[in-house]
């Protein structure tokens, strides 16, 4: 299926991505090292210089700590190994410099695991991303870094319930086409199980039976790189060009992200084979950066927030008629129309709410508020969420048009309204009485008590 080749690739905006996380069929994502420099994990061309910085030290007896070892010490040294090519750049020198340099296998071990544990906070780009992941707009992440930074950033999320991690060939059978938790594939394999492909050699080819297991997920979903230049073959030509044919082409499409200013394909032949190859079905998209693309994605209106949904009772009585009548106040002072499929009548029992919010959250766009009318729905609401393990308040805001001890109580406690029962009551009582004298007027009244809205834990932004 060979195209001609566009010498001049164009770049689509980087809302592109955004827009993906709203379509039915879910993205997948393929991560590379782009996307943890800002949480202290070096790129190709700065390990390169970490590398001769240790044997440097292994060579003269030095400690790597030490602060009098500088630049002007290991890079002579660097300069005079016979593997170093003064006519390649430092990132395209990386496989040989793991395989000459960080031997045996246990140095090459030690020297990972220090780089890549830096002891700093996680950027931002990843706390959003396992935000998209617990709210299942992404279910799976490709890697060809080895740090755990999304693992991690996603074991620290209430709402990651578990994260499935593939780093090892007896990991292969945990991958999932349709998973239940977010999984993140490891394609280099992990430096703590001796697994890692860093060399020359290894960076050519990954592991086929990985290959024949993911090909499905690359077939039937849409492709997203970031933070990746595309200069291995184990990615570019193994993984992506030699399955053109078994993945229908990428029909989907692969949306290849590249920073603002920075030539897509520059330096990169495969790359831009892989675009020549695939035509229509490859786009690059501009970014300024992961993190910024993350938040951007987040900030969308329409990936951020999902539909408000309002579950009441009986829609002719009373109390029903005054809270839509509400929703849809609510809606016009922002200039909006409510969408009325997003409103549940007839919910008049917990068995109601239950079924009812079920099938809301299976939706492919499900709410990330809602308003529970009755006391007696916000029990069938709750154990609906709890068994489909969405998270109350950071996924799901939830406001109760009634307050109770379980609203009170439950974790985190639930924003209600709350009324004055007792004064209910005795206006309640004082009209009864008047009729029961002959004493009530002949046209009806309207009695309007205070209520107090309370705020708690269940009510917030969704977190991305």
């Amino acid at each position: 299926m060979e195209r001609g080749y566009v010498s001049e690739p164009t770049s689509l905006p980087g809302l592109t991505i955004a827009s993906l996380l709203k379509r039915t069929t879910r993205p997948v994502l393929l991560l590379g090292a782009g996307c943890s420099v800002r949480s202290g994990v070096p790129t190709a061309e700065t390990l390169v210089g970490q590398i001769a910085k240790w044997g440097y030290c292994v060579a003269n007896a030095r400690n790597m700590d030490d602060p009098t070892v500088v630049r002007t010490d290991w890079w002579p040294w660097l300069q005079k190994q016979p593997w170093y090519r003064h006519d390649l750049a430092l990132t395209d020198q990386y496989p040989t410099a793991v395989e000459s340099v960080l031997r045996p296998q246990e140095d090459r071990k030690a020297f990972f695991r220090r780089i890549l544990n830096p002891g700093l906070p996680t950027s931002r780009g990843y706390h959003v991303l396992a935000q998209v992941l617990a709210r299942k707009l992404v279910h799976t992440s490709f890697t060809t870094n080895f740090d755990q930074l999304l693992a991690g950033e996603c074991r620290s999320t209430a709402a990651v319930h578990h994260v499935e991690e593939i780093r090892t060939p007896s990991d292969f059978r945990l991958i999932s086409t349709s998973p239940e938790y977010p999984q993140i594939i490891y394609l280099h394999g992990s430096v703590d199980h001796y697994t890692d492909q860093n060399i020359e050699e290894e960076t050519k080819r990954l592991n086929p039976e990985l290959v024949e297991k993911i090909y499905p997920l690359l077939r039937d979903h849409p492709l997203v790189v970031i933070g990746y230049r595309g200069g291995e073959a184990s990615i570019v030509q193994h993984l992506l060009l030699d399955q053109v044919k078994k993945c229908s082409g990428y029909r989907r499409g692969i949306y290849w992200c590249h920073r603002k200013g920075d030539s897509p394909e520059g330096g990169v032949p495969l790359l831009g084979q892989l675009r020549a190859t695939l035509g229509a079905n490859f786009s690059f998209v501009q970014i300024d950066g992961f993190d910024e693309l993350m938040i951007d994605v987040a900030d969308y209106k329409h990936v951020k927030h999902g539909p408000g949904v309002v579950l009441v009772g009986d829609a002719n009585a009373f109390p029903s008629r005054a809270r839509l009548e509400g929703f849809g106040d609510a809606y016009a002072e922002v200039g909006l129309e409510p969408d009325l499929q997003f409103v549940r009548r007839k919910v008049l029992t917990p068995e109601d709410a239950f079924r009812e919010t079920v099938s809301l959250m299976s939706s492919p766009t499900p709410p990330t508020a809602l308003f529970v009318a009755a006391m007696d729905m916000l029990g069938g609401t709750l154990r609906a969420l709890r068994t489909l393990r969405r998270g109350v308040g950071s996924e799901l805001s939830i406001v109760a048009g009634s307050d109770s001890e379980l609203a009170e109580l439950h974790t985190p406690s639930i924003t209600a309204v709350a009324w004055d029962l007792a004064e209910m009551g005795r206006h309640a009582a004082t009209l009864l009485l008047e009729r029961m004298r002959g004493e009530a007027p002949a046209s009806y009244r309207c009695l309007v008590l205070p209520t107090k809205l309370i705020i708690r834990g269940s009510c917030r932004p969704p977190d991305a």
